[in-house]
């Protein structure tokens, strides 16, 4: 097997790298909301706007997991991998069916939207780098959220509330909130599986 370290590949290489993922993405979340019959709750509107963002080609951190381009669909077909370990795990608390398939897809692919557009590239020190700047900060998982409903991306309430919870307490204050949240047990995998990608996934 040929590992091609893409933070210093070409900028074809890199372009054909991002398709990949891109298609790769798609095809799973498309396969998830079949499965389920839900194709309906991801309109034509919210593929033309997502696919015309940074999504398929930003990073997914300026420099602590996968920080170079594509990143960020990386990252997040990496949650849905480390995610579909969890629940296979731990099934017992899942009626694992296709809907709980498509909501555990959707969450894990689609939690870190927020991220879109943050991402900017600086040369420094003789190479490129990233640097962060949120031009609309209204929280991490709130705002993956919100841009999601604003788009026309159909959420359940399940959905909602692993996106908006999926940091865990790292960045928000309000245990309560957080206890009855992860009654879920989506709302808390979706987090575990997120530090793993984040943690132990090259």
């Amino acid at each position: 097997m040929v590992t091609i370290d893409i933070r210093n590949a070409g900028e074809e290489l890199q372009r054909s790298f991002c398709a990949e993922k891109r298609r790769e993405f798609w095809e799973i979340l498309d396969a998830a909301l079949a499965e389920a019959d839900c194709k309906s709750v991801c309109p034509a509107e919210f593929r033309e706007w997502l696919n015309e963002t940074d999504f398929f080609t930003a990073p997914a951190s300026t420099k602590f997991h996968e920080d170079f381009p594509g990143g960020l669909v990386v990252h997040s077909i990496a949650v849905y991998r480390e995610l579909s370990k969890i629940i296979d795990a731990h099934d017992y608390q899942y009626k694992y069916d296709d809907l709980a398939h498509k909501q555990a897809t959707v969450a894990a692919l689609l939690h870190d939207v927020c991220k879109i557009d943050c991402y900017h590239v600086e040369n420094k020190d003789g190479g490129a780098k990233y640097t962060y700047i949120d031009p609309l900060p209204l929280g991490h998982g709130e705002k993956s959220v919100m841009l999601l409903l604003q788009h026309g991306f159909k959420l359940t309430e399940v959905e909602m509330l692993a996106i908006r919870w999926h940091m865990g307490a790292y960045r928000d204050r309000d245990a309560r909130e957080l206890d009855t949240a992860q009654r879920i047990p989506l709302v808390l995998h979706l987090h575990l599986a997120d530090m793993m990608a984040s943690h132990w996934e090259d």
